[in-house]
């Protein structure tokens, strides 16, 4: 059957792929990119639902309905009502009913000023729509599927089949192969393969039936392979060279039941971790390359963690039969998805038998976070958070585990609006934006001139103001926490010059400011991205900040 070209249009391999709420914010997203093509119920229901679905968790309904009115609610509320999902459907009739009742509320510029956590009666309805998300999605993403010929085609404009079999592709705009997909009766089955704009591979993938059995290198090598026997999953990474990265075995309730195992790349244990269920359980043991013991610890049923011995980086012993410092570096091997999960957080503490036994200094992306002291286990004494330029946030004492008394600090004595440019090219984001890889990344040559050109707008002199004189509108205003701006995409061509910059984010204050910034942007030049030792084309984030420094 020939598919309607007035319907909006998708991503083919997105289509295959992607399951759950992805996929129904797929459709979300193209639906609203594509509003000329939006003509039915069903398509403004899902682009309200997913909408829902990211502003509700988020800013609760003050922020959905902030942003998008009531479009597409009574559509959504029609649909899950059909779907015999009627307390789902309630729901939102109430949040609509009470948006209705508070409209004149949402007339404002700026929500931060007496909107946003104003109107406590959707409290309890905003707890109760995360939770019944999941059932709802699941059978709206049923009925989108069996009804795809009816809200949406291929961005080519060709039809899509619940059913298929075949290979689907995309191309960028040059004609290079962007992706692939092998699917079978509907369900990705077979090779998936994602291309950079060069043609270099970016990732390669096996799928079964739905479901990812193996990701390879892009030398052809498995990087992660999925094994199912008796009853039991076995997940295992791999280095590029083929060796054993990580193992993870999980039995039917999804939950590591061995130990979990990362190696070094030479085939030595690099650590072993016990769990019971979800919860860190048992020994917990690292290694050197060389097979030398870096840590000797446990965790404990309550999730107590007692250090008996642990080395840092240069091997020298830190932590000798429970006494010493002990540092976390902040990287887990327990997340099922990742081999290594790094936190932002790290830690020191003083231990005595393996238990905290005095100072904690926690940091936050290298940064001190914060200093307390536990004596015997129990926090006592002066506990200290730091803002982020070094300076005391907050002070609390404590006697014995119990608070005693608190007093908060300014993170500036004499704060001045300042406008500040942060740009930003590295290996994650140009994965994530699909451009090929390089091995020199552009940096700037004139940040600090163009810098230098922008004007304090006014609304960043008026928060400074109400700084000054103490009437301030909302916490949002606080002069020790005021970050508002903008986030722009440069093009930088073969010879550093900024091509094209694209705002891609906005926040309150700073709406209206898009040009003037856009213009300044332009004006940068860059050091060129390099391959190979030839000058490529690249892309480059850029965030304007409007906050305050020290006067």
């Amino acid at each position: 059957m020939a598919a309607d070209a007035s319907l909006p249009r998708i991503n083919p391999v997105d289509y295959y792929l992607l399951r759950d709420v992805e996929f129904l914010g797929l459709l979300s997203a193209a639906f609203a990119v594509d509003a000329d093509r939006v003509s039915n119920t069903g398509q403004l229901a899902l682009i309200a639902w997913g909408r829902l679905c990211a502003d509700v968790p988020n800013g609760g309904f003050t922020q959905f309905f902030y942003n998008y009115g009531e479009v597409g609610v009574e559509e959504i509320v029609e649909m899950l009502d059909a779907l015999e999902l009627p307390n789902v459907g309630a729901l939102l009739r109430q949040a609509l009913a009470i948006y209705r009742e508070h409209k004149t509320d949402f007339e404002v510029d700026d929500p931060w000023k007496g909107l946003f956590g104003s109107i406590k009666a959707f409290d309890p309805l905003d707890r109760a729509f995360v939770k019944s998300t999941k059932a709802a999605t699941k059978a709206l993403e049923k009925w989108a599927r069996a009804n795809i010929g009816l809200i949406a085609v291929g961005r080519g404009g060709e039809p899509l089949s619940p059913g298929f079999a075949g290979t689907v592709e995309v191309r960028y705009p040059n004609g290079e192969l962007a992706r692939s997909l092998e699917v079978k009766k509907g369900k990705p089955h077979g090779s998936y393969r994602d291309y950079f704009e060069d043609g270099s591979p970016r990732k390669a993938s096996y799928y079964l039936n739905g479901h990812v059995a193996n990701d390879y290198w892009p030398n052809g090598q498995v990087k992660r392979r999925i094994t199912k026997q008796d009853g039991q999953t076995l997940i295992e990474w791999f280095y590029e060279s083929g060796n054993v990265h990580k193992r993870r075995v999980e039995g039917k309730d999804g939950h590591a039941c061995e130990p979990i195992q990362l190696f070094h790349e030479n085939g030595r244990v690099a650590e072993i971790l016990h769990m019971k269920g979800q919860q860190r359980c048992g020994p917990w043991l690292r290694f050197f390359p060389d097979g030398s013991p870096r840590l000797q610890a446990e965790n404990r049923e309550d999730q107590t963690l007692v250090v008996h011995n642990a080395w840092d980086d240069d091997g020298r012993q830190v932590v000798v039969d429970g006494s010493g410092v002990f540092t976390s570096d902040g990287k887990k091997i327990d997340n099922p998805y990742e081999i290594v999960a790094q936190s932002d957080f790290t830690w020191s503490q003083e231990l005595t038998d393996g238990l905290p036994d005095g100072k904690r200094a926690m940091y936050k992306d290298g940064v001190l976070w914060s200093v307390d002291h536990y004596p015997n286990g129990i926090k006592h004494g002066e506990s200290l958070l730091y803002w982020d330029n070094g300076r005391v946030h907050h002070r609390t004492l404590w006697a014995d585990g119990k608070e005693v008394e608190s007093e908060s600090f300014p993170k500036y004595d004499r704060p001045v609006p300042v406008v500040l440019i942060e740009l930003d090219a590295n290996e994650r984001l140009y994965f994530g934006w699909r451009h090929m890889p390089v091995d020199e990344y552009p940096a700037a040559l004139n940040q600090e001139e163009v810098t230098a050109k922008i004007e304090i707008p006014a609304f960043l002199r008026e928060v400074h103001e109400r700084n000054l004189s103490g009437n301030l509108e909302s916490d949002y205003d606080d002069a020790s926490r005021f970050r508002d701006g903008l986030a722009y995409f440069l093009i930088v061509d073969e010879k550093g010059a900024v091509t094209d910059a694209q705002c891609t984010t906005v926040d309150p204050y700073s709406r209206g400011c898009e040009e003037t910034y856009e213009a300044l942007l332009r004006e940068l030049r860059f050091t060129p991205a390099r391959k190979k030792g030839n000058p490529v084309p690249s892309k480059v984030i850029a965030r304007v900040r409007h906050t305050f420094a020290e006067g």
